[in-house]
């Protein structure tokens, strides 16, 4: 019964990651309309690195996970921002917008976030500066205009 528990456990934790990989399928084939049959290495790049860390750092297995995630969203984060974002950023971020083929999801989503970043400053520049400055120098003038308070005489007592 105990054999029959340990694979039924692993089972479910190999369906799990199975289930993880397919949902990585199914997002990037929504979002770019072509299969990244990559997606196996990233499933298996951060399970290397979790190994790497229990093994070789003697980590218990939660901060060897931890570990190994956070390495792997290090290295992926730098490396999709050096080949990637940086040399489409050079051309603005319209084509990050409306770029289209692998990775475009993301790509899109920093570009729609950039632009919206913009125009939102844009909208709130055009609209509170001029505001706050009315603020600001109706609240100057009031000062300037109100009568100075007489100092306090100081009462010397007599003894």
């Amino acid at each position: 019964m105990a054999e029959f528990i340990a694979y039924l456990i692993a089972g479910i934790a190999t369906g799990a990651i199975y289930a993880l990989a397919a949902i990585g399928f199914t997002l990037v084939w929504q979002t770019s309309q072509t299969i990244n049959f990559a997606q196996g290495e990233f499933v298996m790049l951060p399970a290397v690195l979790v190994l790497l860390a229990i093994k070789l750092f003697g980590a218990p297995v939660w901060l060897g996970a931890l570990i190994g995630i956070a390495a792997f969203i290090l290295i992926f984060g730098v490396g999709f921002k050096l080949t990637v974002v940086d040399p489409m950023i050079k051309h603005g971020v319209l084509p990050l917008a409306i770029a289209t083929g692998a990775g475009s999801g993301s790509q899109n989503a920093i570009g729609i976030g950039v632009m919206g970043g913009m125009i939102a400053a844009t909208v709130l520049g055009v609209f509170f500066v001029p505001l706050l400055y009315v603020i600001v120098a109706g609240t100057v003038q009031r000062w300037r205009k109100a009568p100075a308070a007489k100092p306090a005489e100081a009462t010397i007592e007599a003894h």
